[in-house]
C-alpha cells in the first residue's frame, strides 16, 4: 500500500532563451496523468508554470528560487520508504564545461553556473526525499546558438546510476526533443502519458520498452527527427516494481491501474488503414454491362468505317487525290 507524491515544472517563454511552445502545457498534462491514475491529493501533486495557480500564498512561477523550494518542501511530505516520487521537467538545458544544467525562466546561457541548476544538484536534493523510489523524467529542449547540439545527458544518467534514481530522457545525447502543433505538445511527453494511461505498461521496464518503440513511430509520423529516449535504473529492482502499487486504503494486492483509467487528449495513435467497404453487386453488374456495351458499339462503328473506305470507287479515290498538289 503506497502513497505517492508528483512534482511537474514546464517552462515555455524564457527571458534569455527562444520560446518553447508546449512545454507548460505537458507538465500539466503529466501532473494530471499521475494524479489521476495514482489518485494524489493536491497537498502531494505540485505544478510549476508560468501559468499555474499559487500554493498556500506562495508562487509557482517556475524561477530558481521558487524550484528550489518546491522540491525541498515536496520531498519534506511524511512519505515512506516504500511510498513513490514522481518528478517531471520540461524546458532547456544545457551541458557547460562537461556539466548538465537545467535552465529555470531567468536561466542566462552568458551565465549558466549562477543562473541554471546543476543537474548534479536537482538529483541530489529529490534523494533527500523520505521515499527511496524516485521517478524522474526529464524532456529537455536544447537551446540554438552557441550550445545547439552540445550532447546534455550524459552527465545526467551517469549521476543517476551514481545515486541510484531511475531517470528517463526524452533523446539519447546527441539527439533532440520535438514538439508539433498536431499533438499540442512534444513527442516524448504525449508518449509517456499515453503510455500510463494505456496501462499497457505496469513496470518501468514495460515502460522504457513502450517508449522506445512508441517516440520512434511518433517521430516518424509527424516528420521529425529520430528521438530514441534512454532509461538508467541504479538499482535492478527498480525496472521490475509496479508504476502504481495498490494506495494506502485499497485492497492489498489490487494494483490502481485496475481502474481503467481514459486516454488523454494529448494521445494521438498512428493511423490504422481502413476497412474498405464490399462493393455492390448490382452497381458491379451495371458497370459490367455498360463497358461491354461501350466496347461493342465502338467496334462497330470502326467496323463501319473500314467498310465504307473499301466500298468506295476509284473516280472517288483520283477525285480525292486530285485535291493536292
Amino acid at each position: 500500500m503506497v502513497e505517492h507524491a508528483c512534482i511537474a515544472i514546464g517552462i515555455d517563454r524564457y527571458e534569455h532563451l527562444q520560446p518553447l511552445r508546449y512545454a507548460q502545457a505537458d507538465a500539466g498534462a503529466f501532473q494530471r496523468c499521475v494524479a489521476t491514475i495514482a489518485a494524489v491529493p493536491d497537498s502531494q501533486s505540485w505544478l510549476l508554470a508560468e501559468t499555474s495557480p499559487k500554493r498556500s500564498g506562495r508562487s509557482t512561477y517556475p524561477s530558481l528560487e521558487n524550484i528550489d523550494r518546491s522540491i525541498a518542501q515536496i520531498c519534506a511530505l511524511p512519505l515512506q520508504p516504500e511510498d513513490i516520487l514522481w518528478c517531471f521537467f520540461c524546458g532547456y538545458g544545457v551541458n557547460f564545461l562537461g556539466k548538465d544544467y537545467l535552465m529555470p525562466i531567468e536561466g542566462n546561457p552568458q551565465d549558466i553556473q549562477e543562473t541554471g541548476i546543476s543537474v548534479e544538484s536537482f538529483l541530489a536534493r529529490l534523494k533527500q526525499a523520505k521515499t527511496k523510489n524516485l521517478r524522474v523524467f526529464l524532456d529537455i529542449s536544447r537551446p540554438t546558438g552557441k550550445y545547439a547540439g552540445v550532447g546534455i545527458g550524459s552527465e545526467t544518467l551517469e549521476l543517476a546510476d551514481k545515486l541510484e534514481i531511475a531517470v528517463m530522457l526524452s533523446c539519447q545525447p546527441e539527439q533532440f526533443s520535438h514538439e508539433t502543433s498536431a499533438l499540442d505538445g512534444g513527442l516524448f511527453t504525449a508518449a509517456l502519458v499515453e503510455a500510463l494511461d494505456s496501462q499497457k505498461c505496469p513496470t518501468l521496464e514495460s515502460l522504457d520498452r513502450y517508449m522506445r518503440d512508441r517516440l520512434p513511430q511518433l517521430c516518424d509520423h509527424h516528420w521529425r527527427p529520430k528521438q530514441d529516449p534512454v532509461t538508467i535504473v541504479g538499482r535492478d529492482e527498480q525496472l521490475h516494481q509496479s508504476l502504481f502499487p495498490a494506495k494506502k486504503g485499497t485492497a492489498p494486492g489490487k494494483d490502481h491501474l485496475e481502474t481503467q483509467p481514459k486516454l488523454t487528449s494529448t494521445q494521438e495513435p498512428l493511423p490504422q488503414p481502413k476497412p474498405t467497404a464490399p462493393a455492390n453487386p448490382t452497381w458491379e453488374r451495371w458497370l459490367w454491362f455498360g463497358g461491354l456495351a461501350a466496347t461493342i458499339l465502338l467496334l462497330g462503328v470502326l467496323l463501319a468505317h473500314e467498310i465504307s473506305l473499301k466500298d468506295r470507287s476509284p473516280s472517288e479515290e483520283s477525285s480525292d487525290t486530285s485535291q493536292f498538289p
